[in-house]
């Protein structure tokens, strides 16, 4: 198995791998098959804050890929708004045989390496509202 590509189809973002709270990202991950068998191929996926050392974003997805086929797999995922800066992100890719389990067979480079940077892209007055409480009801003569 191979991740032949990794691709930001620019969904909400303007430029490749930059990336702002809330954005809605979309990565198309090509993976070639090249066992003589049909594989059932796990897409793990996450973005890692280098700085805490901690992943805040990690999902899976799952496919089918025919012997000696490739498949496109859509990954797609908001980009969380708590606890984001402007630190250093990584965004990480995996390919494993469902089968065979990760610790068997698994995939982690594409393009020549096994991640790719992400700029974190936040407005200067930037500002992000959590929660919103207000009364079920409201009768005249009452503040709101």
């Amino acid at each position: 198995m191979e991740i032949s590509s990794v691709q930001d189809e620019q969904l909400d973002n303007e430029d490749d791998w930059e990336w702002g709270p809330r954005d809605n990202i979309e990565i198309t991950v090509r993976v070639r098959n090249h066992d003589n068998d049909e594989v059932d191929a796990v897409i793990a996926y996450g973005l890692y804050d280098f700085k805490n050392d901690d992943f805040i974003l990690e999902e899976e997805e799952s496919v089918t890929i025919s012997d000696g086929d490739s498949e496109d797999v859509t990954l797609s995922f908001q980009m969380p708004t708590s606890d984001l800066n402007e630190d250093d992100y990584r965004f990480y890719v995996k390919a494993f045989d469902d089968n065979e389990g990760e610790d068997t067979q698994c995939v982690d480079r594409f393009d020549g390496q096994n991640f790719r940077s992400i700029d974190i892209k936040r407005e200067t007055n930037d500002i992000q509202i959590e929660k919103i409480s207000v009364p079920e009801t409201v009768q005249c003569g009452q503040p709101v």
